[in-house]
């Protein structure tokens, strides 16, 4: 797995993330809003954060297509489930590949997330799935390589 990846998945299974309706609630003061800055549509809870958003949907959704479409990434719920579990939809354990690639992908959205955030940028579909692709072109080719032997 990448290492870029402990950090953020950590966080999200430890519930240390951040997301603005923890924010506002802790200091409402200093975030007048639990409103997602990213989609300004929902409060943005844990699962908005990682999955629910409907930017960080498209986000899975291209990511999905770009892995040659993974049962486990199939729906925002497969995803959240994976992300939260380990496991797939029907209980089974994700592969360690699958595993890898999923903490690929969730610290690219994590990275593009916050770097939207702070430096006041629109979410771009296209940037944050050519950040997927870019930081972590071996581990897709890979992934996408152990998937066409295995099947």
């Amino acid at each position: 797995m990448s290492a870029k990846a402990f950090t953020p998945w950590w966080r999200l299974l430890h519930n240390s993330i951040g997301h603005r309706t923890k924010l506002h609630r802790w200091s409402s003061t200093h975030f007048d809003t639990p409103v997602c800055g990213i989609c300004s549509r929902e409060n943005e809870s844990l699962y908005h954060f990682s999955v629910g958003c409907i930017r960080k949907s498209n986000f899975w959704m291209d990511v999905y297509t770009a892995l040659d479409k993974p049962e486990f990434l199939s729906s925002e719920m497969a995803v959240w489930t994976a992300l939260t579990s380990l496991s797939q939809l029907d209980n089974s354990h994700c592969s360690p590949e699958d595993l890898a690639i999923l903490g690929c992908a969730f610290s690219s959205l994590w990275k593009y997330h916050w770097r939207s955030v702070i430096d006041h940028i629109a979410w771009s579909r296209p940037a944050a799935i050519n950040m997927f692709k870019n930081e972590h072109q071996i581990h897709i080719q890979k992934y996408l390589e152990a998937n066409v032997t295995s099947a």
